[in-house]
Formats: C-alpha cells, sequence, structure tokens
C-alpha cells in the first residue's frame, strides 16, 4: 500500500528510485559544482610532482613506476605520466582526470550505499532517499575542493576510489548466497584495489578494518566478538594478511617509521593532543560549516590534556564514540558513518607527527562517512514529525535541495580561488597571516609575475617578523636579485640559504645561473655539478651545465648535458633550442634544424626557435626559408628582445 501511495502522491520520487536516473543526477550536478575547475593553474608542489618529475616524462617508464617506485606513490605516478603522455603540461587534462576520479568516488559511494540500506530494518523512504543525499552532499560538499582541483592531491583522490572500490567489492563477496567463483573473484578485486591504494597513499591501510566493521554491522548474526571472530575466521586471516604483507614489505623497504618524513617534527603524545583539536576545531566545523577554507592552515600546537580547547576536544571525540556505539541497535547506520569517520582520519589525524598539522585533503576519504552522518540526519529531522507523506517529501526535497544548492555555490566560489597562484595566496596569507610558508608562496607568485618589489618584501615580512630561519626566504630574495641584475646579492643570500640547508639542489641551480652571468664559469660550472649530485635528475641544472661549457668551447662536455636533460625529460621545448644552438656554434646546420623542428612541434609559437632557425637556414645558404622563419618569428613576438636585429635581417634578405 506504502509503495503505490509513493507512485502517485510523489512523482518525484518516483523517478529518483531509478538508479540509473540518480547516477545521471550525481554527475550532472557534480559537474556542475566542478564546471570552473579546468580554469585552475598549476599550484605549489605541482611543480616538484609534475612539471619537474622526469619519471613521468616518459610513458614506457609505467611498468617501473608500478614496480620500482611502488612504494614511491608508484601509482598515483603512474597516472600523471598517463596525463603527460596525452597532454603533456596542459593543465585541462589533469583537472578533467581528476574531475572523472571524484565522479567515480561519488558513483560508489551511492552504489554502496544502497547495498548497506538494503540490508537493513529502515522505512523504504529512508532506504530509497539515503543513498542519494549522501551521495549529493559529497560530491558537492566545498571542502573536497583541494582534493579535486588542486592537481597534486590526486594522491587522495585517488586512493580513496581504490578504497570505496574495494570495500565496494567486499560487500558484493560477502553478500549470502553468492557463488565461491564470483565470490573469490569479487575477493581478489579488493585485494587489488587495495595494493593499487597501497602504491598511491598510506591511508589505504584502514580499508581491511573497515572491511571487518562491516562484517560485524550488517552481516554477523551473532554480535559476541569471539564468535564473531571463529565465525568468520577466513575473512579475517585474509584481511590481516593483505594488511600485514603490505606493512612487511614496507618495513624491509625503508621501514615504516622512516617511511614517513615529519615523524621528527613532535612527539608522538604532543601530535595526538594536536590532532584532537584539529578534528573537533577545524575539520568538524569546516565540515558543518564549509567557510574559511584554507589551503595552508596554521594550526596552534597542544602540549596537554588540561588545556581547556584540548580536554574539550577529547570530550567531543568521547561523545562521537559513545554516540556510534549506542546507535548500533536501532540506527546502525548513523553508526556505520561515524565509525568510517573515525576510522578514515585516524592515520593522518592522531598519533603519526606529519610536517602539516592540519591539511583539507586529509578529509576527503571520511568525508565519505561525514555524508552518511549528515544526510541522515537531514533525512530523519525533516520526517520526524511530517504528518502524511506528502509532508515528509516536500521536506525533506526542500531541506536537502537547499543544503546541496549552498554547498555546490561553495565550491563553485572556492574553485574560483585556485584559478592562479596569486589568488589562492592571497586568499590564504589573509587566513593565516602568521605562517611563513604562505607569504613565500605568495612572494613567489609575485616574482613570477615580475613583481619583484612586492616579491622582495614579502620576503622580508618572512625574515624580519615570522621566522628568521626560514630558508625558503633566502632563496627567494636571491631569485629576486638575480631577475634585477644584482648579482652579487643574489650569490649572498644563496649561500645564506645554503648555509641553512646544504643539500637544497634548487640554490645551487640559480647560484650557478648568478656565477654564469657574473662570468665566472669555473664556479658555475662547480655549482651546476653539485646540484646535481643531490638530484641527478635536475633538468634544467643538466641544460644550464650545458650552457656554461658551451661558453667555455667544450662542446662534447655541453653536448653531453643537454642530451641527458632531454633523455630525462623528452617534452623540454628549452632544451631542444640549446642542442640546436649548440648545433649551430659547431657548424651542424642540418642537426640544428631537426632539433629547433622538434622544439617548434613542442611550442609552435616559441619566437625565439623560430629566430635561431632562420639562423641556421642563413647558415644553409637557403634564403628563402630563413625569411619564412624571420617573418614568422616577428609576427609571433613582433616587440621582443629579437625584434631589431630580425627586421634588419629581413630588410637586408628582402632587398638582395
Amino acid at each position: 500500500m506504502i509503495e503505490t501511495e509513493e507512485k502517485t502522491v510523489i512523482p518525484l520520487g518516483f523517478v529518483l528510485r531509478s538508479r540509473f536516473f540518480s547516477v545521471f543526477l550525481l554527475l550532472c550536478v557534480t559537474f556542475l559544482a566542478y564546471h570552473n575547475s579546468f580554469r585552475g593553474s598549476w599550484h605549489f608542489d605541482d611543480e616538484k610532482a609534475i612539471l619537474e618529475n622526469p619519471r613521468i616524462k616518459h610513458v614506457e617508464n609505467i611498468p617501473k613506476l608500478l614496480t620500482r617506485y611502488y612504494l614511491s606513490r608508484g601509482v598515483l605516478q603512474a597516472t600523471f605520466a598517463l596525463n603527460y603522455c596525452l597532454g603533456g603540461t596542459d593543465v585541462f587534462g589533469y583537472h578533467l582526470f581528476n574531475l572523472i576520479l571524484h565522479m567515480s568516488v561519488v558513483v560508489l559511494l551511492y552504489l554502496t550505499l544502497c547495498e548497506l540500506t538494503s540490508m537493513s530494518t529502515y522505512s523504504s523512504f529512508l532506504r530509497r532517499y539515503l543513498p542519494l543525499a549522501s551521495a549529493l552532499i559529497f560530491a558537492v560538499h566545498p571542502v573536497n575542493t583541494e582534493t579535486v582541483t588542486y592537481i597534486v592531491s590526486r594522491s587522495s583522490l585517488l586512493t580513496t576510489f581504490f578504497y570505496i572500490l574495494g570495500f565496494f567489492l567486499f560487500i558484493k563477496a560477502v553478500r549470502p548466497g553468492r557463488k565461491p567463483h564470483t565470490k573469490m573473484a569479487l575477493l581478489a578485486g579488493c585485494g587489488l584495489a587495495f595494493l593499487l591504494g597501497a602504491g598511491t597513499k598510506e591511508i589505504i591501510i584502514t580499508l581491511p578494518a573497515m572491511c571487518v566493521v562491516y562484517l560485524y554491522y550488517f552481516v554477523a548474526e551473532d554480535r559476541n566478538p569471539l564468535k564473531f571472530v571463529m565465525r568468520y575466521k577466513w575473512q579475517f586471516s585474509g584481511l590481516a594478511s593483505l594488511a600485514g604483507a603490505y606493512l612487511i614489505y614496507r618495513h624491509f623497504h625503508g621501514g615504516i617509521i622512516a617511511s614517513i618524513p615529519d615523524a621528527a617534527v613532535r612527539s608522538f603524545y604532543v601530535n595526538f593532543l594536536t590532532e584532537m583539536n584539529v578534528i573537533v576545531r577545524y575539520y568538524l566545523v569546516r565540515l558543518f560549516v564549509p567557510v574559511g577554507l584554507n589551503i595552508d592552515p596554521d594550526f596552534p600546537i597542544s602540549n596537554s590534556i588540561l588545556e581547556p580547547w584540548t580536554f574539550f576536544s577529547a570530550i567531543v571525540l568521547a561523545c562521537m564514540v559513545y554516540i556510534a556505539v549506542g546507535t548500533f541497535g536501532k540506527e546502525r547506520v548513523l553508526s556505520f558513518g561515524l565509525v568510517w569517520f573515525l576510522v578514515a582520519i585516524s592515520p593522518t589525524s592522531s598519533f603519526i607527527p606529519l610536517l602539516d598539522v592540519a591539511a583539507e585533503h586529509r578529509l576527503y576519504l571520511p568525508g565519505l562517512g561525514f555524508s552518511i552522518v549528515l544526510a541522515y540526519l537531514i533525512l530523519k529531522v525533516t520526517t520526524w514529525k511530517a504528518a502524511d507523506l506528502r509532508a515528509r517529501a516536500k521536506l525533506t526535497f526542500g531541506a536537502l535541495g537547499a543544503v546541496v544548492l549552498a554547498l555546490c555555490i561553495g565550491t563553485i566560489r572556492r574553485n574560483e580561488v585556485y584559478e592562479s597562484p596569486l589568488a589562492l595566496w592571497t586568499d590564504t596569507v589573509k587566513k593565516s597571516p602568521n605562517k611563513a610558508r604562505p607569504h613565500n608562496n605568495l612572494a613567489d607568485s609575485y616574482e613570477k609575475l615580475g613583481r619583484l618589489d612586492e616579491a622582495l618584501e614579502e620576503y622580508r615580512l618572512i625574515i624580519e617578523k615570522i621566522d628568521p630561519h626560514y630558508m625558503r626566504a633566502y632563496y627567494g630574495m636571491g631569485n629576486v636579485y638575480l631577475k634585477r641584475g644584482q648579482l652579487k646579492e643574489a650569490v649572498r643570500y644563496y649561500h645564506k640559504a645554503l648555509k641553512m640547508k646544504p643539500g637544497f639542489a634548487p640554490a645551487y641551480n640559480n647560484l650557478g645561473i648568478a656565477y654564469d652571468d657574473l662570468g665566472m664559469y669555473d664556479e658555475a660550472i662547480a655549482a651546476y655539478k653539485r646540484a646535481l649530485e643531490i638530484d641527478p635528475n635536475f633538468v634544467r641544472a643538466y641544460n644550464n651545465l650545458a650552457i656554461v661549457y658551451a661558453k667555455k668551447g667544450m662542446y662534447g662536455e655541453a653536448l653531453s648535458a643537454i642530451r641527458r636533460a632531454l633523455e630525462l625529460d623528452p617534452g623540454y621545448t628549452v632544451g631542444y633550442v640549446n642542442l640546436g644552438k649548440l648545433h649551430m656554434m659547431m657548424g651542424k646546420y642540418g642537426q640544428a634544424e631537426r632539433a629547433l623542428r622538434r622544439a617548434l612541434e613542442l611550442k609552435p609559437d616559441f619566437a625565439y626557435a623560430y629566430g635561431l632557425l632562420g639562423n641556421v637556414y642563413l647558415g644553409m645558404r637557403e634564403k628563402e626559408r630563413a625569411i619564412s622563419c624571420f617573418r614568422k618569428a616577428l609576427e609571433l613576438d613582433p616587440d621582443g628582445p629579437q625584434a631589431k636585429y630580425i627586421s634588419s635581417m629581413l630588410e637586408r634578405l628582402e632587398g638582395m
């Protein structure tokens, strides 16, 4: 009778019961929320992880990334390699990949919750709409923008995809009545998802625990812990073996604690106290009221459980555990959502000290659990005192629609901040005014835009008022002075930076540039070689070393260095230009032409390369081709540094 009433009274509800329509709606809403994410640029860690990462520049490296570099997030790097193969450094493809991953997670969350609610005793209304409501909230929640829009945060996105995929396959496998061969195939898929996730980010480690939680919540008939373990001993053994094998593998490949580069930043106890505060005062606040989002939060350290805020946070977390236990009987999905949140957040927000106390991308995986809790609360509250089915529907769809719309608008607005480094770090400095890194990154943004005075002001602010020992500020000041042509000042600040961090290869590279401009070629070569000792894959250092060798007439060494740069990065346009220039200096015009043509294939609007190619054709006595190249160079850059020379050459050639 209820089913018939819903069909006649709630035509919208009838439509929403279709899984196909629900998935279509989820994809459309997700795309709407992130349609402007494609305008996002490269930011911060994107440069090191993608733009300057030679491992991803060869598609044939993918098998190596999945094996030799597996523990160095090899699966993640393999996806970057695929992006680079298909689109080079065009940012669109990377954003598209991230959005597709996010959509996949949203759909998997919906399908997983459909499975969970189908096994519960809730009303048909709650069973039908909780999965869609949860997935909609997760799809458009603004706190997820750092994970989806900030390209390098794909690590959290990709791991969550493997996590929810593995979990979904597991619950499908253990459903009653499953045929043995189908069950084994699904469990094998779950294991493969775990291994792929482990090669992406360490947070996958809690997946076996959540599978056990699922068994206890939705499958087991006897809640006695001992009987539960004995009843599902084979599942326990398999899940424990999976987690154990991964931990043993890590132990014999560098160690578990050693694999955490920031383990020395604070003690485990202090970190635990601090993270309790972070979860309650930062994460939960922004999950419920997503305003003041910040890519680089400045959160205080806690040193005692007796500090008022720390004690309060401990009470809140204890209450969450109490509610999860207390609601197990009658409100099991709510309890499960709370447990998911607490378990999923534990690797990054408990005892293990990481350099950054708080980071919003750490909420992506736990956010799946939060979306269940929030959707459940909305559905429960709106149907609590509803007089009839029609009133219940109006309240539910109205409240849910308002929440989703507000979250969607918040996500669209937050994506706008990621459109440029200047916008992102200006926003971050306002929210973390006393933290050195946001000011440093803002200064770096100013420097890249040629706003050198503003960059210098930010670097000085760091040194004089925030952190006089912040090495990157000294390095940044060196970069500003280098661009200003104040070479001796640049050298002085690079040395200051290297005194603080002797193993910082970029400072040696830029020190080499300063020495080169000063005509101190031997010192420049020594600086570049030192940079390459620290980082043997430093493409720009090889390129710069080749330039100095060429100036000294050491053409063999120059060729060797530039070829190594191009071997590491086959898409390095500047490298091909310098290779062409080097061949031209050696009188090898045919090889120079090939190198410059390759540069223009990679960057068709490279005016400087056209100018050099015109000179190559002059050397080859091909006047018409030289004129064509000079005209193209002038068309692309009529006011550039080559323009005057090229104009005079054209007048001369055309007058002949």
